[in-house]
């Protein structure tokens, strides 16, 4: 079997997976933990996801430069990249903690700040040790073109979570006890991940003799797109949570983390499959700096099955998509098709975008496109945080959505800016 078939197999259970977690998960909670405890849980953990806005995203650019040397036979230039990927991360994570300080600190006079500030401290550390895994430890085991002992374990690791997190509050009867259970799976799930990589081209604990200052700012610099982009994505998701728990909008807060789920984080995390395999393939294309000409059908095509899907997908959506959340849900939540239509189309507006631009992202000339990712998507949470507006949900995600709009419109242009510039593509007409 090909690895392209590997891949996609792997990363289409993967899917599966997180398909079903998303759906039982939640409707476990519910009936084991009640509403207030579910809209607790989901704050709880957006206050460290929205912090890690600070994190230097690096795992990415990293893989794709790590793969391009390995093809090479670059192996002591792949090392070198490996250790001092390493390196930025533990320093990162030392950066993030700071910063958590600092935001306890200042915020321990709200009530469910210092009620729960053990909880919060054992969410940040097991959010860590999930950082690192899905840093040096994700390299080590992708970087050759194959995500499935990654794939594989990590589908263990979130089925036991989904599992015995919700079903631990049965027999502590404290939800806080439960959160013991998630830092003690969290731990396990390092030390095996670090038994399963054996590789002669890298060194798999830091080494400082490695450290280039040369490669740390070339590391650096091709990871900012993707962390403007990752910061984007955090101010869009977490962070709208976030505003919302902290405007005394609690009670909204299990809403649209539920419809999110099923419109926008099922879709994106199918399209995760063919971005996730397509961008590791696409690679063996570029050579002497430019695309090959036969890579013309494989991306015109990929775009063209892209628009369509996503087509049947607005269709599903504004037709049955109301009664499937409800009926997944047991009418816990209850919704309108306006509000369900809006987020559908934001969701189309990413994943179209993403799709346009991965021939930038695949080696790493992602910059300009993720600043411009990053500033709309604040400005957006910025105008609501001023605005405060959150009784009329219709109206906050119509203001998302004019902004979903302003950056796809943003991120065309730049995209077929630097096509031209860089002249990556011969053979695509853009004068």
């Amino acid at each position: 079997m090909s690895n392209l078939k590997n891949n996609l197999i792997s990363h289409s259970s993967v899917f599966l997976e997180k398909i079903l977690i998303q759906i039982f998960f939640p409707l476990l909670m519910l009936t084991l933990w009640g509403k207030d405890n579910f809209n607790l849980w989901i704050f709880l953990f957006a206050i460290p996801s929205f912090l890690s806005m600070f994190q230097i995203s690096i795992s990415l650019p990293a893989r794709n430069e790590m793969a391009i040397l390995y093809k090479n036979k670059k192996f002591k230039s792949l090392n070198d990249v490996y250790q001092n990927s390493i390196f930025i991360l533990l320093i990162n994570i030392f950066i993030i903690l700071a910063i958590f300080t600092l935001y306890i600190f200042y915020n321990f006079n709200n009530p469910i700040i210092y009620e729960n500030i053990n909880v919060i401290l054992i969410i940040l550390i097991s959010s860590l040790i999930s950082l690192y895994c899905k840093g040096p430890l994700y390299l080590a085991l992708t970087y050759k073109g194959s995500y499935k002992i990654y794939n594989y374990f990590d589908i263990i690791f979130n089925v036991a979570v989904a599992i015995l997190v919700p079903i631990s509050f049965y027999f502590t009867k404290n939800f806080k006890d439960v959160f013991y259970v998630l830092l003690v799976l969290s731990v396990l799930k390092l030390l095996i991940i670090y038994f399963l990589i054996e590789d002669h081209n890298i060194k798999k604990f830091l080494n400082l003799k490695y450290l280039n200052k040369k490669q740390l700012k070339k590391i650096i610099k091709y990871s900012l797109g993707f962390n403007f982009e990752q910061i984007a994505l955090l101010i869009k998701g977490p962070g709208l949570i976030f505003l919302m728990g902290m405007s005394n909008n609690l009670a909204l807060v299990g809403l649209i983390t539920t419809l999110r789920t099923m419109f926008l984080y099922f879709p994106h995390r199918a399209y995760g499959i063919l971005f996730n395999t397509f961008l590791i393939e696409i690679i063996r294309f570029y050579k002497n700096n430019k695309y090959e000409k036969k890579f013309k059908s494989y991306y015109v095509k990929g775009l063209l099955l892209i628009l369509i899907s996503l087509l049947l997908f607005f269709l599903f959506s504004y037709f049955f998509g109301i009664y499937i959340y409800e009926f997944w849900l047991r009418g816990e939540f209850t919704t309108s098709t306006e509000l369900i239509i809006l987020i559908v189309l934001d969701t189309i507006f990413l994943i179209f975008g993403k799709f346009l631009t991965l021939p930038l992202q695949t080696i790493n000339k992602f910059n300009y496109i993720g600043f411009f990712d990053m500033i709309v998507n604040l400005s957006i949470y910025i105008l609501l945080f001023y605005l405060r507006i959150f009784d009329d949900i219709i109206l906050v995600f119509k203001v998302i959505l004019i902004g979903s709009l302003i950056n796809l419109v943003l991120r065309t242009i730049t995209y077929f800016y630097f096509l031209k510039k860089l002249k990556l593509f011969q053979f695509i007409n853009i004068s």
